[in-house]
Protein backbone atom coordinates (compact mmCIF):
# COMPACT_ATOMS: atom_id res chain seq x y z
CA UNK A 1 0.00 0.00 0.00
CA UNK A 2 2.48 2.56 1.01
CA UNK A 3 5.35 1.12 -0.95
CA UNK A 4 4.27 1.77 -4.52
CA UNK A 5 6.78 2.49 -7.29
CA UNK A 6 4.96 5.81 -8.49
CA UNK A 7 6.25 8.95 -6.36
CA UNK A 8 3.33 10.12 -4.27
CA UNK A 9 3.60 14.16 -4.61
CA UNK A 10 2.08 14.25 -0.67
CA UNK A 11 4.51 12.15 1.04
CA UNK A 12 4.94 12.53 4.61
CA UNK A 13 7.36 9.10 5.82
CA UNK A 14 7.97 8.71 9.65
CA UNK A 15 10.32 5.71 11.01
CA UNK A 16 9.10 3.05 12.86
CA UNK A 17 11.76 4.17 15.76
CA UNK A 18 9.74 7.97 15.81
CA UNK A 19 6.52 6.01 16.41
CA UNK A 20 7.54 3.47 18.72
CA UNK A 21 5.49 5.31 21.55
CA UNK A 22 2.00 3.86 22.23
CA UNK A 23 0.17 6.54 20.40
CA UNK A 24 0.65 9.27 18.64
CA UNK A 25 -2.06 12.00 17.22
CA UNK A 26 -0.50 13.09 13.33
CA UNK A 27 -1.89 16.11 11.69
CA UNK A 28 -0.89 16.66 7.75
CA UNK A 29 -1.67 19.31 5.33
CA UNK A 30 -0.72 19.00 1.61
CA UNK A 31 1.06 22.30 0.15
CA UNK A 32 -0.86 23.51 -2.83
CA UNK A 33 1.64 21.99 -5.00
CA UNK A 34 1.55 18.66 -3.75
CA UNK A 35 -2.51 19.42 -4.55
CA UNK A 36 -2.25 20.21 -7.86
CA UNK A 37 0.07 17.33 -8.82
CA UNK A 38 -2.34 14.69 -6.54
CA UNK A 39 -4.93 16.26 -8.70
CA UNK A 40 -3.06 15.99 -12.12
CA UNK A 41 -2.40 12.09 -10.78
CA UNK A 42 -5.84 11.61 -10.56
CA UNK A 43 -6.96 12.60 -13.50
CA UNK A 44 -9.30 15.32 -12.00
CA UNK A 45 -9.69 19.43 -12.38
CA UNK A 46 -8.44 20.30 -8.64
CA UNK A 47 -7.50 19.82 -5.35
CA UNK A 48 -7.72 22.26 -2.18
CA UNK A 49 -7.38 22.19 1.62
CA UNK A 50 -6.14 18.64 1.81
CA UNK A 51 -5.40 17.83 5.38
CA UNK A 52 -5.49 14.07 7.13
CA UNK A 53 -5.35 13.39 10.66
CA UNK A 54 -4.03 9.88 12.17
CA UNK A 55 -3.71 8.39 15.15
CA UNK A 56 -0.64 5.78 15.27
CA UNK A 57 -1.36 2.89 17.51
CA UNK A 58 1.03 0.04 18.34
CA UNK A 59 -1.19 -3.06 19.13
CA UNK A 60 1.42 -5.55 19.56
CA UNK A 61 4.75 -5.88 19.47
CA UNK A 62 5.11 -6.02 15.58
CA UNK A 63 1.51 -4.77 14.94
CA UNK A 64 0.43 -1.05 14.46
CA UNK A 65 -3.35 0.53 13.94
CA UNK A 66 -3.58 3.63 11.67
CA UNK A 67 -6.48 5.04 11.90
CA UNK A 68 -8.16 8.83 11.13
CA UNK A 69 -9.58 11.02 8.10
CA UNK A 70 -8.25 12.98 5.04
CA UNK A 71 -9.97 15.53 3.74
CA UNK A 72 -10.21 17.92 1.53
CA UNK A 73 -12.15 19.99 -1.58
CA UNK A 74 -11.93 18.00 -4.89
CA UNK A 75 -13.44 20.06 -7.89
CA UNK A 76 -14.08 16.95 -10.68
CA UNK A 77 -15.97 17.15 -14.10
CA UNK A 78 -19.70 16.22 -14.23
CA UNK A 79 -19.92 13.09 -16.06
CA UNK A 80 -23.04 14.10 -18.13
CA UNK A 81 -22.64 18.19 -18.23
CA UNK A 82 -18.80 18.15 -19.01
CA UNK A 83 -18.68 21.07 -16.22
CA UNK A 84 -16.51 21.18 -13.36
CA UNK A 85 -18.21 21.34 -9.76
CA UNK A 86 -16.59 21.16 -6.29
CA UNK A 87 -17.50 18.39 -3.86
CA UNK A 88 -16.30 17.92 -0.25
CA UNK A 89 -14.40 14.57 0.58
CA UNK A 90 -14.07 13.16 3.99
CA UNK A 91 -12.98 8.99 4.13
CA UNK A 92 -12.06 7.47 7.34
CA UNK A 93 -9.10 5.70 7.28
CA UNK A 94 -8.24 2.75 8.73
CA UNK A 95 -5.15 0.08 8.12
CA UNK A 96 -3.08 -2.27 9.41
CA UNK A 97 0.68 -2.77 9.70
CA UNK A 98 3.26 -5.04 10.32
CA UNK A 99 6.95 -4.95 10.75
CA UNK A 100 8.67 -8.10 8.88
CA UNK A 101 9.76 -10.96 11.04
CA UNK A 102 13.32 -11.10 9.51
CA UNK A 103 14.01 -7.58 10.81
CA UNK A 104 13.01 -8.38 14.01
CA UNK A 105 14.77 -11.47 14.01
CA UNK A 106 11.69 -13.92 14.69
CA UNK A 107 9.62 -16.11 13.01
CA UNK A 108 5.89 -14.35 12.26
CA UNK A 109 3.32 -14.63 14.44
CA UNK A 110 0.38 -13.36 11.88
CA UNK A 111 -1.95 -16.37 11.65
CA UNK A 112 -4.82 -15.02 9.14
CA UNK A 113 -7.95 -16.94 9.85
CA UNK A 114 -10.69 -17.70 6.92
CA UNK A 115 -12.34 -14.96 8.24
CA UNK A 116 -9.92 -12.31 8.10
CA UNK A 117 -10.44 -9.86 4.82
CA UNK A 118 -7.29 -7.97 4.50
CA UNK A 119 -4.55 -9.50 6.06
CA UNK A 120 -2.18 -6.16 7.48
CA UNK A 121 0.53 -4.34 5.08
CA UNK A 122 4.23 -4.97 5.62
CA UNK A 123 6.24 -1.84 6.26
CA UNK A 124 9.01 -1.37 4.42
CA UNK A 125 12.40 -0.53 5.32
CA UNK A 126 10.90 0.45 8.42
CA UNK A 127 9.41 3.83 7.75
CA UNK A 128 5.42 4.62 7.37
CA UNK A 129 4.21 7.18 4.19
CA UNK A 130 1.36 8.54 6.21
CA UNK A 131 1.02 11.32 3.34
CA UNK A 132 0.51 8.37 0.97
CA UNK A 133 -1.38 6.52 2.89
CA UNK A 134 -3.68 9.78 3.15
CA UNK A 135 -3.27 10.32 -0.68
CA UNK A 136 -4.24 6.42 -1.48
CA UNK A 137 -7.79 6.97 0.67
CA UNK A 138 -8.44 10.19 -1.05
CA UNK A 139 -8.41 8.54 -4.11
CA UNK A 140 -10.11 5.66 -3.29
CA UNK A 141 -13.00 8.10 -2.22
CA UNK A 142 -13.32 9.96 -5.47
CA UNK A 143 -16.49 8.70 -7.18
CA UNK A 144 -15.72 7.43 -10.48
CA UNK A 145 -18.45 8.77 -12.30
CA UNK A 146 -19.08 12.34 -10.74
CA UNK A 147 -22.13 14.06 -11.28
CA UNK A 148 -23.03 17.70 -10.55
CA UNK A 149 -25.47 17.83 -7.99
CA UNK A 150 -28.89 17.73 -9.12
CA UNK A 151 -28.03 16.28 -12.49
CA UNK A 152 -29.12 13.40 -13.26
CA UNK A 153 -28.46 11.22 -16.56
CA UNK A 154 -31.37 10.63 -18.59
CA UNK A 155 -31.22 8.12 -21.53
CA UNK A 156 -32.39 8.96 -24.80
CA UNK A 157 -35.01 7.57 -26.82
CA UNK A 158 -35.96 6.22 -29.99
CA UNK A 159 -35.30 9.78 -31.39
CA UNK A 160 -32.67 8.30 -32.97
CA UNK A 161 -33.25 5.34 -34.60
CA UNK A 162 -30.98 4.38 -36.81
CA UNK A 163 -31.65 1.90 -40.14
CA UNK A 164 -30.86 -2.26 -40.10
CA UNK A 165 -27.99 -2.39 -41.76
CA UNK A 166 -29.70 -4.93 -44.30
CA UNK A 167 -32.73 -2.58 -44.49
CA UNK A 168 -31.89 -1.98 -47.88
CA UNK A 169 -31.47 -5.50 -48.71
CA UNK A 170 -35.56 -6.11 -47.17
CA UNK A 171 -36.36 -3.39 -49.40
CA UNK A 172 -35.03 -5.02 -52.71
CA UNK A 173 -36.82 -8.52 -51.76
CA UNK A 174 -39.57 -6.67 -51.02
CA UNK A 175 -39.71 -5.29 -54.73
CA UNK A 176 -38.76 -8.56 -56.30
CA UNK A 177 -41.90 -10.59 -55.11
CA UNK A 178 -44.14 -7.56 -56.16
Amino acid sequence: MTSSTLPIPFSRVFTMSELRELKHEITLDAKPQECAALAAMFGIVAIRDLSADFRVTRRASREWLVTGKVQAFVTQTCVVTLEPFETAVSEPIEERFIEPAEARGRAPEVILSGLEVDPPEVIVGGRLDLGGLAAEFLALALDPWPRKPGVEFKEQGDELVRPSPFAGLSEKLAKRKD
